[in-house]
């Protein structure tokens, strides 16, 4: 497990989290329950948008609920291509945030 440290954007602006870097289908994430401890979040790392989030109470523990993002990551990987990240930047100019947010780690 690799631990990093990225920026994400929020609809309050941009906050910094900690996680477990994750990569799959091409893209990087940031594993994280970093902004609430009952909620694990995939962060695409360059949006730095939430790509997935799964909360720990329907889990017996927290592996079991970070395993699920990764999982539900890997099965859908049809979502994540161009047209995500294209998405991504018209959003994050809504909120006045510059793209890439992070750099590929």
């Amino acid at each position: 497990m690799k631990s990093i440290r990225i920026k994400r954007a929020t609809t309050c602006g941009v906050r910094v989290c900690e996680g477990e870097l994750f990569e799959a289908h091409g893209f990087q994430f940031c594993i994280t329950n970093s902004f609430d401890p009952v909620i694990y979040y995939a962060i695409e790392v360059t949006s730095g948008m939430s790509a997935c989030k799964r909360f720990t109470f329907y889990f017996e523990n927290e592996y079991a609920c970070i395993k699920a993002v990764k999982q539900w990551i890997v099965q859908n990987g049809a979502l994540f291509d161009n047209n995500l990240l294209d998405r991504s930047k018209k959003a994050l100019i809504k909120y006045n945030i510059k793209f890439p947010l992070n750099n590929k780690i």
